[in-house]
């Protein structure tokens, strides 16, 4: 059992958490009542997951641990999804979460796993990864 050498008996190994990326679309279209619900989403996710969030519409602003509510956020402009791949692409993660409306200018491709968390209800074909509602 050579996968089994340096156990110790009575204790339990456990694989590191994910370190995931979160991005906030920190665009003008992004209001209070939205960020509350990606705040909640984001302590939810802290339980599981190492996480590191960043906002950006169409260059990244902040990148943070989350201590708490996420706001007010920094940005207001147009959208730009590109920054944050290009982050990712450049440090260690393995896996994005993307908060957004999903208005603004898509990346050809993702280098990593990445969820799309949409907030309104209306249609929207993600570039690439899954698609998800944020929802009450």
């Amino acid at each position: 059992f050579r996968e089994r050498i340096g156990e110790i008996p009575g204790r339990v190994r456990r694989p590191p958490r994910p370190r995931m990326l979160v991005a906030v679309d920190s665009s003008g279209s992004i209001g209070s009542e939205v960020l509350a619900r990606v705040s909640r989403e984001v302590r939810a996710l802290g339980a599981l997951a190492r996480v590191t969030v960043v906002e950006c519409d169409a260059v990244v602003h902040r990148v943070y641990r989350p201590q708490g509510l996420i706001g007010p956020v920094v940005g207001g402009g147009d959208t730009d999804f590109g920054p944050v791949f290009g982050y990712a692409q450049r440090s260690r993660f393995d896996g994005i979460v993307y908060f957004t409306d999903g208005r603004g200018l898509e990346p050809d491709r993702s280098p990593l796993p990445t969820l799309w968390v949409v907030t309104h209800d209306g249609p929207w074909a993600a570039p690439f990864g899954r698609v998800t509602r944020l929802y009450d």
